[in-house]
């Protein structure tokens, strides 16, 4: 037999060679009913058997020890047939008890990720009615999962397809399995890029996808090499979780962030007020919200175009409604008074200080409606003449003179409005 047969060849001790041939043996041929007449050679194997099959666990962890001798080595071959003897064996042991059944899962999910690793399919294949059998269907998805994202990973989509369509064939009453195929099968494509169909998948499964699974999958597809056509699919892809996965708030979260992170990577600002928008509509959470305001206010505020400026002024007060913290309202009023400064509009930062004077903080107000009046008095001495604009611009510079001063004398407290 081969699993005897690598065991010679490879110079383990006559002893432990007789042992595992021994348990090979008693793995195939189950013993005799108790009370029968056993004659001849048969009788020699029930014997050892009894004798030896006690011993299961210890020669089990020898022989996948030796496997993974025979993958240092090279032998990736030798190793595949040695621990496929023992695993299919074992399934039939009467004393298969006595392995530990998390060393007994580890060694079917080793044999998986070396099949596949050497590209033995077909093994890999093979062994998945025995997982079925022998394990939940949680454990067979860990079995599987890893594999099979690493073949998807390194451009094996052909074998990864047919291991993902036996999986959906032989584990279709279990939605654990039928999961992994769901979320499997999107990265694949995407992989192919085949993102229609992607997307149509990931649509069409989304509701049965676990809200961690939706996330790992936004993740994984992301990650892959962007070009402007697969970053517009996933924009659609995320928007359609932030509105359509209410309860899976983690995927929703990362949908939204990656929304952004979109926007930000094409260059287009001016979706990113629209985007906050969707946002707000589809109700995350308010803190989340106030985060992802702050994290991208500036790239807007920045880009100088002051439609897209205002509409994030106005996605600001529709936050800023929700908000129930002091702090939180006063970082957004402050985000938005630096979107006013942004645009010019003195007046309106004027107003907006005037008008939330309860969330300052002692002395601050006074300060900063100095500094917005100086600034305000020089916009205005463009437009004037005369002595109308010579009495502006003095203005302007006695208020910056103050303002400097304060700057000079401040503790470090207080921040430079």
């Amino acid at each position: 037999m081969a699993f005897a047969k690598y065991l010679r060849v490879f110079g383990m001790k006559k002893s432990l060679t007789l042992l595992l041939a021994s348990l090979l043996v008693s793995f195939r041929a189950p013993a005799p009913p108790a009370g029968a007449d056993v004659q001849g050679p048969a009788a020699d194997h029930a014997a050892l058997a009894q004798a030896q099959c006690p011993n299961i666990y210890p020669a089990f962890i020898a022989a996948f020890q030796e496997a993974e001798r025979l993958l240092w080595d090279g032998e990736a071959g030798g190793a595949i047939l040695l621990m496929d003897d023992m695993l299919v064996g074992i399934e039939n042991c009467r004393f298969k008890a006595d392995i530990p059944p998390d060393i007994l899962l580890a060694a079917h999910a080793r044999f998986v990720e070396v099949c596949c690793g050497n590209e033995d399919y077909d093994k890999a294949i093979e062994i998945l009615p025995a997982c079925l059998r022998l394990f939940d269907a949680e454990s067979v998805r860990g079995i599987f999962a890893g594999p099979v994202g690493a073949m998807i990973a390194n451009g094996k989509t052909g074998p990864a397809g047919r291991l993902l369509d036996e999986i959906a064939a032989q584990g279709n009453k279990h939605p654990e399995l039928m999961e992994l195929v769901a979320m499997e099968r999107t990265v694949m494509l995407w992989k192919m890029n085949r993102i229609p169909e992607a997307e149509l998948n990931f649509v069409k499964t989304a509701s049965m996808v676990s809200d961690a699974g939706l996330k790992q999958v936004l993740a994984r597809i992301g990650a892959q090499s962007p070009a402007p056509e697969t970053e517009e699919a996933l924009s659609r892809l995320c928007g359609y979780v932030v509105r359509n996965m209410k309860g899976k708030e983690s995927a929703r979260l990362f949908a939204a962030r990656r929304l952004l992170m979109c926007a930000r990577k094409s260059g287009k600002p001016g979706d990113i007020p629209r985007i906050f928008e969707l946002l707000l509509k589809s109700e995350l959470p308010r803190q989340n919200l106030m985060d992802l305001y702050s994290m991208f206010f500036y790239d807007v505020a920045g880009s100088g175009a002051g439609n897209n400026v205002k509409a994030m002024l106005a996605a600001g007060n529709s936050l800023f409604a929700r908000l129930d913290q002091p702090e939180d309202k006063r970082a957004v009023r402050i985000l938005e008074l630096d979107g006013l400064f942004a645009i010019d509009d003195f007046e309106g930062a004027l107003k907006l200080v005037e008008e939330n004077r309860a969330l300052w903080e002692d002395g601050w107000a006074p300060i900063t409606e100095n500094k917005i009046r100086a600034h305000l008095a020089l916009q205005k001495s463009d437009t004037a003449a005369g002595e109308k604009r010579k009495q502006l611009r003095l203005e302007a510079v006695e208020r910056f003179r103050e303002n400097l001063k304060h700057i000079a004398r401040r503790e470090g407290k207080e921040l430079d409005p």
